[in-house]
C-alpha cells in the first residue's frame, strides 16, 4: 500500500499532467519555466510574512508547485496567492507542509472560540470548533456562504493551526432565485476594476454556481471567483474559466473609466454594500461626483467602516475615494477592551513575539514599539481593527530590520516585482528611492492598482511612499 506522502505526490503529478494538456491556453511571452521560478522565489524572498528559505518553487509548463514548510497557515496561504499573483503562472499546486508552534488542542480551541466572540461581523454565529493535533474541524451553521468564508479567516489567525476543515452548514433566511443570484453576480463582475466581464459567463443552478468563459491570468480567475459570493450562494465551480495568458493585454478593460457615469458609479457600489455581510447592516450613504466617491452613516465597529472604503475602491470608474464615516461603536470598558486587544495580538501567529504598547481611550487605539517588518506592522494594525469596540487605531509601531538594503537595491527589488505582477502594466510606472523612500510615478488605470503599487513598494523594502501614481483618464476631462 502506498503511503499516503507517496499518494499525495502520485495525484499531484496526475493533476500536472491534466493541466498541461487542458485546454488552457499559454503565453508566449511568459513560457519559460525557470524564469517564472525564479520570479516566484524572488518575490517569496521579499515578502516579509514569510520565510523563504523553507519553500521551494518548481514549475512545469506554467504550473507552479510549492514545497516545504512554514510555521502558520496563514504564511502558507500568503505564499499561494503570491505565486498566483506572478505573471505566467497558470495553476499553483500545494504541497507546503504546516508545522506551527506546539500548543495544546483545548487551548488553540478556547482561542478560536474567543476570536469568534470578539469579531463584530461573527461573534452572534453558532460557531463550534472541534481541535485533534492542531487540526481544526469547524460545525454550526451560518446564513450565506460568505459568512461561512469569514468564520475560517478569523480561525486561521490563531497559532498552532495545522489545517482547517470548514463543515459549516448554510441555511437561508431568504430564498432567492437563481435569476437573482445570477444578476447580482453580473453585477458585480461588471463593477469589479480588474474585470472584463464581455469574457466571463454565469450560469446558476439551485444556488450552485458555474462560470465560464476566458480570463487574462490566474489571479483574474480567483477575482472573479470572489464576485459570485453573494446571498444566495451554495458552491462554486470556475473549472470552465478558462486561463488564456496570451490574451491578457487584451482583456484589460479598454473602456475609459471617464464612460462610467457617476450614477452608475453609485449603483455599482450600492449593489455591492448590500451583498457584504460586514456593511449590509448599516445605512451607509454613498456619494459619486466626478468619479470621486464619498462616504458617510455610521457602523458600530471599524472593520465595516474599512470594509466599505475597500468596496468602493474595488468599483469601475472610481479615481478617488473619502471615507466620512462614523465609527461609535458598543461602549467596552477600556480595562476589558485592552486585555482583548492583547490576546488578540497574542494569539496570532506572526505577532505574539513582539513586545507592543498599546494606548487606549474610549475605544481609540494607540500602537507603540517595535516590530521586525511593515508586513508585521500592518498585520498589527489589522488584527486590533477587527475587535469588537474599537473606533480607531493610530498605529505608531517602529520597523527595526536587521539588514538595510541600499538605495538601488530597494529600487530594483520594486521594480522587480511590479514587472512581474499580473495586475499591473509595470511599462506605466517609474520608481525612484532616496533614504529608503519611494516615490511612485506615471500611470495607472484604477486606484486599487495604485493601492497594490505602494504595497509592492513597502515589500520591495521602502521605508515610506510618495504616490505621484496618476488614474489613467483622470485628467483627460
Amino acid at each position: 500500500m502506498l503511503s499516503l506522502k507517496a499518494t499525495k505526490i502520485m495525484l499531484i503529478g496526475l493533476v500536472v499532467n491534466l493541466l498541461v494538456l487542458s485546454s488552457i491556453l499559454w503565453a508566449a511571452d511568459y513560457s519559460n519555466d525557470s524564469d517564472i521560478a525564479k520570479a516566484i522565489e524572488r518575490r517569496l524572498s521579499f515578502d516579509q510574512g514569510i520565510n523563504s528559505s523553507n519553500v521551494v518553487v518548481e514549475t512545469k509548463e506554467g504550473i507552479a508547485i510549492l514545497s516545504g514548510s512554514v510555521d502558520n497557515i496563514l504564511a502558507s496561504e500568503r505564499a499561494i496567492e503570491i505565486a498566483q499573483t506572478i505573471k505566467g503562472v497558470r495553476s499553483v499546486i500545494d504541497m507546503i507542509n504546516i508545522n506551527p508552534v506546539k500548543r495544546e488542542d483545548e487551548e488553540i480551541r478556547s482561542d478560536i472560540l474567543y476570536a469568534i466572540k470578539l469579531d463584530p461581523i461573527i461573534e452572534s454565529l453558532n460557531i463550534d470548533a472541534k481541535v485533534t493535533d492542531g487540526m481544526i474541524t469547524l460545525t454550526g451553521t451560518v446564513d450565506s456562504f460568505v459568512q461561512k468564508i469569514m468564520v475560517e479567516k478569523v480561525v486561521k489567525g490563531v497559532k498552532g493551526i495545522k489545517s482547517v476543515d470548514n463543515k459549516i452548514a448554510i441555511i437561508e433566511k431568504l430564498k432567492r432565485s437563481d435569476d437573482e443570484i445570477k444578476a447580482d453576480i453580473e453585477s458585480r463582475l461588471k463593477g469589479d476594476v480588474l474585470l472584463d466581464s464581455h469574457f466571463i459567463n454565469v450560469d446558476v443552478s439551485d444556488g450552485n454556481v458555474k462560470l465560464s468563459g476566458v480570463v487574462g491570468s490566474l489571479r483574474e480567475r480567483l477575482r472573479a471567483g470572489y464576485n459570485t459570493q453573494v446571498t444566495g450562494i451554495k458552491s462554486l465551480n470556475t473549472a470552465n474559466l478558462e486561463v488564456d495568458l496570451s490574451k491578457r493585454n487584451e482583456m484589460r478593460r479598454m473602456e475609459s473609466s471617464i464612460k462610467q457615469s457617476d450614477p452608475d458609479i453609485k449603483k455599482s457600489i450600492e449593489d455591492t454594500l448590500i451583498y457584504d455581510p460586514r456593511v449590509n447592516l448599516y445605512d451607509v450613504k454613498v456619494e459619486v461626483v466626478d468619479h470621486v466617491v464619498t462616504l458617510t452613516g455610521t457602523v458600530d465597529n471599524l472593520n465595516s467602516s474599512q470594509a466599505t472604503q475597500n468596496d468602493a475602491i474595488n468599483t469601475f470608474g472610481v479615481w478617488s475615494v473619502r471615507n466620512q464615516i462614523t465609527v461609535k461603536s458598543e461602549l467596552i470598558d477600556d480595562s476589558k477592551l485592552l486585555d482583548n486587544i492583547s490576546k488578540a495580538l497574542m494569539r496570532d501567529p506572526y505577532l505574539a513575539n513582539f513586545d507592543m504598547k498599546i494606548g487606549l481611550l474610549h475605544g481609540k487605539v494607540n500602537l507603540n514599539g517595535a516590530v521586525s517588518s511593515y508586513f508585521n506592522k500592518r498585520r498589527a494594525e489589522y488584527v486590533v481593527s477587527n475587535i469588537k469596540g474599537v473606533v480607531s487605531v493610530q498605529n505608531n509601531l517602529m520597523v527595526k530590520t536587521q539588514e538595510k538594503n541600499t538605495d538601488s537595491i530597494i529600487k530594483e527589488n520594486i521594480e522587480n516585482i511590479v514587472s512581474w505582477n499580473s495586475y499591473i502594466n509595470s511599462d506605466s510606472i517609474k520608481v525612484a528611492v532616496e533614504d529608503s523612500v519611494a516615490t511612485l510615478t506615471g500611470s495607472v488605470d484604477n486606484l486599487y492598482e495604485s493601492r497594490i503599487a505602494e504595497e509592492i513598494a513597502l515589500d520591495g523594502g521602502a521605508k515610506d511612499i510618495i504616490n505621484k501614481l496618476e488614474i489613467k483618464h483622470s485628467s483627460d476631462k
